[in-house]
């Protein structure tokens, strides 16, 4: 990297506004628009940006959140994003370096991992993160008995409020290692976001709901006392051609009352990820990713 390049910590307030315009430049079909009304970032992120001179040529965030490790205790997590370097300064490794500079202020701060997602593996692995791929899209095939009924899901905006209830009492009810500490007021990776998102399409019954995003079944839960069949009979509503594409943890007890119900899994190769991979950089030595059980909801995606 050009010695002439410094790398630092953005002040929220009076330095991480000056970002905007580089995002403008390098991602121009979302922060052009977010750019043009905002004087702030429209989300919590903590910003490194690279400077030659008085001019930023480069930007990393990390985006705090909290997950369940599944049994009593939480992992502190920052997702990369928002990394960006103006064209006339690339290939000359600033991104690496923003990445690594991020990396060493979260060693300092406490956080155990620093999950991303990317269509550019190699910048990352050049600094570290590794491909980790927690859930593998199904293709759910529904007996024909359970195919009667057809139904339409529904965007944020048409939910009650009771309903939006419904959707956080059965999610926080649950716990598995990866679940979101998503909070009802938090902007990012909150409640807020996932029912004011577009690509989000809401189902819901007497006790139990289910999230879609693009078409692929990325939440389901129910109440214990609901039983397989009813289970079974309402996700069928939302099949094409008595098929479901399914994002699913392994661990998620939805799994067994379709198995109970004579549903057939099968391997999918949708792209769910639109290109993208998931990728991550474990920083506290007790996290377990390579072995594959932290569960990264796609509705969490960010």
């Amino acid at each position: 990297m050009n010695s002439d390049i410094t790398i630092r910590l953005l002040d929220t307030e009076t330095e991480q506004p000056a970002a905007l315009p580089l995002l403008a430049r390098c991602f121009p079909d979302y922060w052009e628009q977010t750019a043009a009304r905002n004087k702030a970032f429209p989300f919590d992120e903590i910003s490194f940006g690279a400077f030659l001179g008085e001019e930023i040529v480069g930007h990393c965030g990390i985006i705090p959140y909290t997950i369940s490790d599944g049994a009593g205790g939480t992992f502190l997590f920052g997702g990369i994003a928002s990394v960006a370097v103006a064209p006339e300064a690339r290939g000359q490794g600033i991104a690496r370096n923003l990445c690594l500079f991020a990396k060493d202020w979260a060693a300092e701060h406490g956080y155990d991992s620093l999950p991303l997602y990317t269509g550019k593996d190699r910048v990352y692995a050049s600094a570290g993160w590794f491909g980790y791929t927690s859930t593998s899209p199904r293709q759910i095939v529904f007996p024909a008995e359970y195919l009667r009924d057809t139904s339409q899901t529904l965007c944020g905006s048409e939910l009650p409020d009771n309903v939006r209830a419904l959707f956080i009492d059965l999610y926080e009810k649950q716990d598995f290692c990866g679940k979101v500490l998503r909070g009802v007021n938090r902007e990012y990776l909150g409640w807020r976001r996932i029912f004011q998102d577009p690509a989000h399409r809401f189902a819901y019954g007497e006790g139990i709901t289910a999230i879609f995003f693009d078409d692929t079944l990325a939440e389901c839960f129910a109440e214990n006392s609901v039983p397989d069949k009813d289970i079974c009979c309402f996700l069928a509503k939302y099949t094409v051609n008595g098929e479901l594409i399914c994002a699913l943890h392994d661990t998620f007890p939805i799994w067994t009352a379709l198995a109970n119900c004579g549903c057939k899994s099968l391997p999918c190769n949708k792209d769910i990820m639109h290109s993208e991979h998931q990728m991550t950089l474990d920083i506290a030595p007790s996290m377990p990713h390579r072995g594959r059980l932290i569960h990264y909801s796609l509705v969490d995606k960010f």
